[in-house]
């Protein structure tokens, strides 16, 4: 199969079985930045995560706990998990800083379990 399908695949599983994704565990910021698929995709490299293509023109890019998400209007939005909320989100972070963001070690270890994202201390 094609490798980057597998990618997307894994992406848009870890987005559904992510345990640490609920409401009441996650931030979301709505980004100052704006970015264009390739310019994301870009980002996603970089910083190690996978990149996916959802439905309604949206575009994003996930370390299996922080998550990054576009519109076709290059609109974007992060959506961040638990151990993040004690640095200080807001204003001015854009994709680089979500998605570059310390996972804590818990939250890490289930990013492993889910999709083989993050790394086990």
């Amino acid at each position: 199969m094609n490798s980057r399908f597998l990618a997307v695949a894994a992406a848009l599983l870890s987005c559904a079985l992510a345990p640490a994704a609920t409401a009441t565990d996650t931030t979301i910021v709505s980004l100052d930045q704006r970015y264009s698929e390739r310019e994301l995709a870009a980002i996603c490299q970089l910083e190690n995560a996978l990149t996916y293509r959802g439905t309604e023109g949206r575009y994003g890019c996930t370390n299996g706990v922080n998550n990054v998400e576009c519109r076709d209007d290059r609109s974007c939005t992060a959506f961040i998990g638990a151990p993040f909320a004690a640095t200080g989100a807001g204003a001015g972070v854009g994709a680089e800083g979500v998605l570059s963001m310390p996972i804590a070690p818990a939250a890490r270890a289930a990013g492993n379990a889910v999709n083989g994202v993050g790394t086990a201390e």
